[in-house]
């Protein structure tokens, strides 16, 4: 007998973690599915677990819409998962004209994104704020809204709080096929099959192999 859910995770990462503990604030039936024998194992474990400011990418970008979007809700995650999150800053070092250049293209392109505190600050003063830094440094451009996080204590603690609220977690189990049907899908996996109304894949580097089982043959990771 199958199992029967209104939303299916499958993935059990920062991305489908996040999205099982955003669902578990509605009145739903939601499940995820990991393969591995725990959450965040997969591209979670090897994140560079840093929140941008935002000054990297054009206006009006996907991946700049969502970093904007992301910075008003970190604060907030802080407090209601009791995570940590050190704002350190960052600094974009430049070791010639020409990168001295795209600092001040870059500082230009972050205002425009509403980026707060940008800073261009010569080589001495890079120096005397890292210590570390190659001697040869011309300049930098400081953003200090950027941090650091642990990716770890953040998967586990979307984990936790979407449990806490009702989602149902089945880790080592693997999705070996789809099939959709009208309404609904029916999800093989290693140990049961799932009926749902709806799948969020989000499997990271596997989503492709995920997405072909639905026939979506456009969806490309490169």
């Amino acid at each position: 007998m199958s199992t029967r859910t209104d939303v299916l995770i499958i993935g059990g990462g920062i991305a489908g973690t996040s999205i099982a503990r955003e669902l578990s604030r509605y009145q739903i039936d939601v499940t995820l599915i990991e393969k591995e024998p725990d959450v965040g194992w997969g591209q979670t474990k090897a994140s560079y677990a840093i929140c941008h400011p935002g000054a990297r990418w054009p206006q009006g970008t996907l991946a700049q819409g969502m970093i904007a979007q992301s910075h008003q809700v970190w604060d907030r995650l802080v407090l209601d998962l009791d995570i940590e999150l050190a704002r350190v800053g960052e600094l974009v070092l430049a070791f010639d004209d020409e990168e001295l250049r795209y600092l001040r293209a870059l500082k230009e392109q972050g205002e425009q994104n509403r980026v707060q505190g940008l800073e261009l600050i010569d080589g001495k003063e890079t120096r005397r704020r890292e210590p570390h830094v190659n001697p040869i440094v011309r300049g930098a451009l400081f953003m200090p809204g950027a941090g650091v996080f642990n990716p770890f204590e953040l998967v586990f603690a979307f984990y936790e709080n979407a449990r806490a609220n009702g989602v149902r977690m089945l880790t080592g189990t693997q999705v070996t096929g789809i099939n959709p049907e009208e309404k609904k899908f029916i999800v093989t996996t290693s140990s049961d099959e799932i009926e749902a109304r709806y799948v969020v894949n989000a499997a990271g580097l596997y989503a492709q192999r995920i997405a072909q089982m639905v026939e979506a043959v456009n969806f490309i990771i490169s």
